[in-house]
């Protein structure tokens, strides 16, 4: 389906594909109930871009993947409700800036959400992901892995908050930066907020470079700096095509993966 302006979509069981084209600020609604839906959201001409889903019994997966020739701004308001099973996984390899919020309410028992997200910073992106546990026995794991080249700006603040009264509720955070060269900025801020004892929460993250021993190895099989550059960080960031059921969108977000990769180091 081509999105040229704001719309209201139902969601369809199996996969749905749409394609972002749009000059002005549009705002995309999806509806979904008892659904086992795949989406691809193919941002491919926009400057802000607002997603709200309101999900309930089933499973949804979104996909993104941000082929814009221009900065982009996206919004994403996931609203998940009785047994609504949520993931996310977000790709951006694009050369130009992203200022991203993300914000996911889990607002009902049986309510999951998997987060996860890939980024190669060669420019300026900025990120803001926030999880809430809102009601009891809900599940929360948020995976983000980035890449900062030489000159970038990579900046990831991410949110977990279990609220009270939310017994039984889990809330895990990870956020991994590769550097490579010298960024101007490799900032990551996880946070948590727990106002419940009897629930599971933590988080993790590290920034650093590839270590001396890692790049000698690659050289000494024959790999030039560009080269082992290129293979270190195509197997950082392609596990997130593991997300997608559908083998023959996993091949071809593989795919683009490498050859963005392959484009931009």
């Amino acid at each position: 389906m081509e999105i040229t302006s704001s719309i209201i979509v139902e969601l369809e069981n199996g996969l749905n594909i749409f394609n972002v084209e749009s000059q002005e600020e549009i705002t995309i609604e999806f509806h979904g109930s008892n659904k086992h839906a795949s989406l691809f959201i193919d941002v491919k001409e926009a400057s802000k871009v607002n997603v709200v889903a309101n999900l309930t019994n089933g499973d949804y997966t979104f996909l993104y993947w941000n082929d814009n020739d221009g900065d982009l701004i996206i919004n994403e308001d996931y609203n998940c409700f009785t047994d609504a099973n949520l993931k996310v996984a977000f790709t951006d390899l694009n050369d130009n800036d992203l200022l991203r919020n993300s914000k996911c309410d889990l607002n009902a028992a049986g309510s999951t959400a998997i987060l996860k997200s890939s980024t190669l910073a060669s420019s300026n992106k900025n990120i803001h992901i926030t999880a809430n546990n809102n009601s009891h026995h809900t599940s929360v794991d948020m995976e983000n892995y980035a890449i900062a080249l030489k000159d970038s700006i990579f900046n990831i603040i991410a949110t977990g908050a279990i609220k009270k009264a939310c017994v039984g509720s889990k809330n895990y955070q990870l956020t991994n930066c590769l550097t490579f060269g010298k960024p101007r900025k490799a900032n990551i801020e996880p946070i948590l907020l727990i106002d419940e004892n009897d629930v599971e929460a933590g988080h993790g993250s590290t920034v650093g470079r590839v270590d001396d021993d890692t790049m000698y190895y690659l050289q000494s099989r024959g790999l030039s700096d560009n080269e082992a550059i290129r293979l270190l960080a195509s197997g950082y960031l392609l596990p997130i095509a593991d997300m997608i059921e559908d083998e023959t969108l996993k091949e071809d977000l593989s795919q683009r993966i490498i050859s963005k990769v392959d484009a931009i180091c």
